[in-house]
């Protein structure tokens, strides 16, 4: 695994527990934390773009709007569509990954 991916994993999972359990700075700032994890997490992998590429983008843009303009829906579940969207990149390399390995065989 790479850097960037392990650090993007363990920025999400500290932001996710920042929402449960009081975790200085970061329980604070939890959307941003997970935004910033989708980014380094988007910005190490260099040529993936499939379709759940492009739909991870669209929900993490679409919760960063929901943030500052109210959008019904999304404007209350933001950090949980910015989580939605980082499972779904995730999940698309680590299937790309395992699909190049495979073939390569």
């Amino acid at each position: 695994m790479h850097f960037g991916f392990l650090l993007a994993l363990v920025l999400a999972l500290l932001a996710v527990v920042g929402v449960f359990v009081e975790i200085p700075l970061v329980s604070t700032y939890a959307f941003w934390v997970a935004i910033a994890a989708y980014v380094i997490l988007a910005s190490s992998v260099i040529g993936a773009r499939s379709m759940y590429y492009g739909f991870s983008v669209v929900l993490t843009l679409l919760a960063v709007v929901g943030v500052f303009v109210e959008i019904p829906f999304v404007s209350n579940y933001a950090f949980w569509i910015a989580i939605a969207a980082f499972v779904i990149l995730a999940s698309s390399l680590t299937i790309v990954k395992t699909t190049v390995t495979i073939t390569k065989e």
